[in-house]
């Protein structure tokens, strides 16, 4: 709607790619944040002094003068709840917009790109980036954008100016997900869901049922058949196509025998989930991945397939391998901001002969008892941030050796000392918390574990899990 005004909410990295599309859509953004100083505010200045930012004191604030504009857009992370919203204003997210950029370039004939969305409460950004990359060493011309680097509209402006890929794989979040209508898709598929964000979403419930809707309006359904909500979910697209589990059927690609290989098929056909995680890639994430290629139009090859996942790496910060030292490895998994995460990497290396350092921002949801139960067969743990209280507590009735530390150098210091003493083979940095009570992003608490790590002397040599 060309010269409406649009009131955006949340000056971030999504709010700066609303602003950019609103003013190529002719529309007059104004933006609002609760934070005087946002991240992103000098940027905004400095590249669109048109463009107004308002501070308020309250997202009820900001919501009570919504009514004022025609449309109000909502970056990822503020939840339109906290808005108060009055009665017929319907908010929109990024990728709402997206979805209906896509649609109005197909109808102008522009492009007849197909759609992938991948969500999941862990693994998504690992699952897009394979799913793109093994599309795009088929000869198709596919791209990995969303939460994994790319922001969804900063895209579309890009592709309208150097073309549109053949094939788009999205990875996104429950918040875009609750934000979503009207909006179609070739193909979805959703991970795993465990309890996470529940403060956006007000409950468990409410957070699974976001994440189940993936599946609305998508023609075909990709699904894990070990998670009872992929399942669920998968019921409303058009087709299901499985992965995973140990009921999967002849023919899809699962994690059997500590092999990923097709169900049914040849051990000669597969490939070690050993040597994935010494790469940093979860098996689960793969078989997700050929998945989709595969429904997407990879060619059904399992030795090229296996062939090029071989020689893959995984993304920073997730089960990567920094370094060795006196016969310890010490592995980042920055990313595990849940426990599910910090859970399923335990299981990957294995909890016995491993030195945890976990702990972080502590949600107020957190009780750690999930964690305490994979966590039993550790040889110890070191705790910091606010958490460490938590964990401790959680853990403390198991025969393990405990200690808490101030920051990551003490951390990586007093692990790698328990690890000694105790004859562990790993020290595994999988926090099970977000970052944000010591640093700005999970990246750079990996990076503070990797310097903390190569400040002893360890090598950059990639060793087994």
């Amino acid at each position: 709607m060309s010269g409406s005004t649009v009131l955006i909410v949340g000056m971030g990295i999504t709010g700066m790619s609303m602003v950019r599309h609103a003013l190529g859509c002719g529309r007059t953004p104004v933006v609002a944040d609760t934070r005087a100083n946002p991240p992103l505010l000098a940027q905004l200045g400095a590249e669109f002094p048109q463009v107004e930012f308002r501070h308020s004191d309250s997202f009820a604030a900001i919501g009570a003068v919504a009514g004022d504009f025609d449309e109000v857009w909502i970056s990822s992370g503020v939840s339109p709840a906290w808005l108060q919203l009055p009665s017929g204003c319907t908010p929109c997210g990024d990728l709402q917009l997206f979805g209906e950029s896509c649609l109005q370039a197909q109808a102008q004939g522009k492009t007849r790109a197909r759609l992938i969305l991948i969500t999941g409460t862990n693994g998504k950004s690992t699952c897009a980036t394979l799913t793109a990359g093994r599309l795009a060493a088929s000869g198709r011309r596919a791209v990995a954008i969303g939460n994994i680097g790319v922001p969804l509209l900063d895209s579309l402006a890009r592709w309208q100016s150097d073309g549109w890929p053949e094939i788009i794989v999205a990875e996104v979040s429950s918040y875009q997900l609750a934000l979503r209508s009207r909006t179609a898709a070739d193909i979805a598929c959703l991970l795993n869901v465990s309890p996470h964000h529940l403060s956006w979403h007000g409950s468990e419930r409410n957070y699974a049922a976001v994440k189940r809707s993936v599946y609305e309006q998508v023609a075909v359904g990709v699904f894990n058949r070990a998670d009872k909500h992929s399942v669920k979910g998968a019921t409303a697209a058009g087709r299901q196509v499985g992965f995973g589990g140990s009921d999967a059927r002849e023919g899809e690609w699962t994690v059997q025998r500590g092999m990923l290989m097709r169900a049914g098929a040849s051990p000669a056909d597969a490939l070690p989930a050993s040597a994935l995680l010494r790469i940093g890639i979860m098996p689960e994430n793969a078989a997700a991945a050929f998945a989709i290629a595969e429904t997407a139009g990879c060619p059904l090859a399992d030795d090229a397939s296996l062939g090029w996942l071989s020689v893959q790496r995984g993304l920073a910060h997730r089960l990567h391998h920094v370094a060795s030292a006196s016969g310890i490895s010490y592995i980042d998994d920055s990313k595990a901001t849940n426990e599910a995460a910090a859970i399923a990497a335990l299981a990957a290396v294995g909890a016995e002969g491993t030195v945890l350092i976990a702990g972080g921002d502590c949600r107020p949801d957190s009780s750690f008892a999930r964690l305490a139960k994979a966590a039993c067969k550790l040889a110890g743990a070191v705790l910091l941030g606010d958490s460490a209280s938590a964990l401790s507590k959680a853990l403390a009735d198991l025969p393990i050796c405990l200690s808490q530390a101030s920051d990551m150098n003490q951390a990586v210091s007093q692990a790698s000392a328990m690890a000694r003493k105790l004859g562990a083979r790993r020290v595994l940095l999988s926090p099970a918390c977000p970052s944000f009570d010591m640093f700005s992003n999970f990246g750079e608490r990996g990076d503070a574990f990797a310097l903390a790590v190569r400040s002893m002397g360890g090598s950059d040599e990639v060793h087994a899990a």
